[in-house]
């Protein structure tokens, strides 16, 4: 994929690895480490041993998350969009719900999913952002979130 390059009007071949969302989040191009298909609306850290790869925000390195899968469906080792900044859509832990205003916090569950927490003094090393609309509590249920950056 080319894009016009800014001086001479000529174009570049350079593969585009930074996007924004049309829910104003800005995305990152990063390789899938998660060991499956990535599934969207997942919380993702860095990959312990690899650069440029995530894996799912486990349980223990909560506060190590630093971005939310864009996109399902991409198999593990190949390239996937991961929003790291503005409104991005999270996947909220099964059978509980999410209401506007309230912080999104790391879930307790092991599967990089979030929680609607309605204190202001929520962990800040868990915090992901705010949500910015109510959803009702299900299975496999996305809440808009903006993410603010970690710590």
């Amino acid at each position: 994929m080319g894009f016009p390059y800014p001086a001479g009007g000529g174009s570049c071949s350079v593969p585009v690895q930074v996007q924004m969302t049309s829910l104003g989040g800005y995305c990152v191009q990063m390789t899938n480490g998660t060991g499956s298909n990535s599934i969207k609306g997942t919380v993702v850290r860095q990959y312990a041993s690899e650069d440029d790869k995530f894996a799912v925000c486990e349980t223990s390195n909560q506060a190590k998350w630093f971005g939310v899968v864009a996109e399902s469906g991409v198999a593990n080792g190949d390239p996937c969009w991961v929003v790291i900044f503005g409104i991005a859509e999270v996947l909220l832990r099964d059978t509980t719900a999410a209401y506007a205003g309230r912080f999104a916090v790391a879930s307790s569950a092991t599967d990089g999913r979030i929680e609607s927490n309605s204190s202001a003094d929520a962990d800040e090393s868990i915090n992901l952002g705010v949500c910015v609309n109510s959803v009702t509590a299900g299975t496999d249920k996305l809440c808009k979130v903006l993410l603010t950056p970690a710590k």
